[in-house]
């Protein structure tokens, strides 16, 4: 047997919670003593309210890393679609930078032409 903080102590729960188990879980009932003002729980009741806790911590955990997942995947949803657009911002950044290349060998070839006929009128 042991006392109720005992039993919050080695699940890792408060005192309050053991005794929430304890009024909620009517299968409990033959197993708690009271003496002096302190209620005992014997072994088989520790027994319930550890499967009893395992329950709620399985449906919690899962519920806490389901949420998290889903949190996570629309974080790297939303992630993936920032870069999508900072690639396409850089594809046409890329775009226009070769258009300028071109222009910029257009405007160099006929400068290299009126040099030609330049040195060609005035005899250089």
């Amino acid at each position: 047997m042991l006392r109720v903080i005992e039993v919050a102590n080695k699940f890792g729960v408060s005192k309050v919670t053991i005794y929430k188990k304890i009024d909620k879980l009517s299968e409990l009932k033959p197993f708690i003593v009271k003496k002096q003002k302190i209620t005992y729980i014997k072994s088989e009741g520790i027994e319930i309210i550890k499967n009893d806790l395992a329950k709620f911590k399985d449906d919690n955990t899962k519920s806490v890393l389901n949420n998290k997942w889903n949190d996570d995947i629309n974080n790297l949803q939303n992630y993936y679609n920032f870069l999508e657009s900072q690639k396409n911002i850089k594809l046409n950044q890329i775009k226009n930078k070769n258009i300028q290349i071109e222009n910029i060998k257009y405007l160099i070839k006929l400068n290299k032409r009126r040099l030609e006929l330049l040195k060609k009128r005035y005899g250089n």
